[in-house]
């Protein structure tokens, strides 16, 4: 917009309109677009609806076994279980950024504590280390 007011432009007919005046009619037209196209894939999620189900409780079923796996580290299957979906691009970066976290979060314990490692805690930061990195080197 000008100091003088909105973009003003004249058509071949010589009628002038203002540039803003199509503002609302956009608006109005992206807002209507998606609900047109849900109403669309509304048809089709019956379809669709049991694949995305087993899916979710597929990486449900990921997901325990990754937070069992950091709680018992040393358990069987525990690599295993986080190198699984942490190896899936598509959860990578969710699987990668839970390790970090959780390694920084164990390694602030252990600077408070100031030396004084529980077993169990220095465990889960040598499995978290060895976790990182065998996602991350695939």
């Amino acid at each position: 917009m000008s100091a003088a007011g909105p973009v003003v432009w004249r058509e071949k007919t010589g009628v002038v309109r203002r540039c803003a005046s199509r503002a609302p009619f956009l608006c109005a037209l992206f807002l209507l677009l998606p609900g047109v196209g849900g109403a669309v894939d509304m048809a089709c999620d019956g379809v669709e609806q049991g694949g995305a189900q087993a899916h979710a409780a597929w990486l449900g079923h990921r997901v325990d076994a990754l937070r069992e796996a950091l709680h018992h580290p040393y358990g069987e299957g525990a690599m295993d279980a986080v190198v699984a979906l942490g190896r899936d691009s598509r959860y990578y970066v969710m699987v990668r950024g839970w390790l970090g976290f959780q390694l920084q979060a164990d390694l602030s314990i252990v600077e408070a504590r100031q030396g004084d490692v529980p077993a169990d805690l220095a465990a889960r930061i040598a499995f978290l280390r060895r976790a990182i990195r065998a996602i991350d080197l695939e």
